[in-house]
């Protein structure tokens, strides 16, 4: 079929621009499959298949689904802090409070494939991939911090040094880490619970994310 690329095409990579392309072409099929079908029906072997070339050459460059998707997190953070910094700065008028927490919920509220990876990446992605691998998405997340959600954060507020930036940066992570899961209810199950009158299990995860995070700028004074 025209366009798509054989197995001993794939076999030819011989540079490292080709070696990157190959893995881009990697993460990309898996970022479709997760948002089609999420991280327990996607296996290896459908990763291999959606891009038409053998299972073993796939070994070449990872050698599990959590190794996979573990390097798509890293991206995915990467490309979160990227949009996050493209947004307009707050103006003098604004309320910074208000403006810091709409850029940041409605930024993160698209971020599906990070937030679902983020929620299973410390109970299932880290336990079953390299040291090269998790070495490699730590440092992803600590440059994506210092390059791009830190310096946001401080476009808004005047209060927090690095140190407090830090801590409310991982405040906002743990929360929606949390949260996420709690509010992807299918429209079935939403509707069962609705019907049961169990209303206050049905939750909005931007709307009740960005109360949180209004909230502890409140408690913590930040400013």
């Amino acid at each position: 079929m025209k366009g798509t690329k054989t197995e001993h095409e794939w076999e030819r990579a011989r540079t490292a621009e080709q070696k990157e392309a190959r893995i881009r072409e990697v993460l990309a099929a898996a970022r479709s499959l997760l948002l089609k079908n999420g991280f327990e029906a996607v296996s290896f072997s459908d990763i291999s298949s959606r891009l038409s070339f053998g299972r073993a050459n796939l070994y070449k460059y990872f050698q599990s689904k959590e190794e996979i998707f573990l390097k798509l997190l890293a991206e995915e953070i990467r490309s979160f802090g990227e949009s996050l910094m493209r947004m307009p700065p707050p103006g003098p008028e604004d309320d910074s409070t208000e403006a810091f927490v709409q850029q940041w919920t409605s930024g993160i509220v698209n971020q599906k494939a990070m937030l679902t990876l983020l929620s299973i990446a410390g109970t299932i992605l880290e336990k079953n991939c390299s040291d090269t691998i998790l070495l490699e998405s730590k440092f992803a997340m600590v440059r994506a911090s210092t390059e791009s959600f830190i310096p946001f954060i401080r476009r808004f507020f005047s209060s927090p040094g690095e140190a407090e930036a830090m801590e409310l940066l991982n405040y906002l992570v743990i929360v929606a880490t949390g949260l996420y899961p709690l509010t992807r209810l299918n429209p079935r199950q939403r509707e069962l619970l609705l019907q049961e009158g169990l209303n206050s299990m049905v939750h909005d995860f931007e709307e009740v994310y960005a109360q949180m995070i209004r909230s502890a700028l409140v408690r913590e004074n930040i400013h």
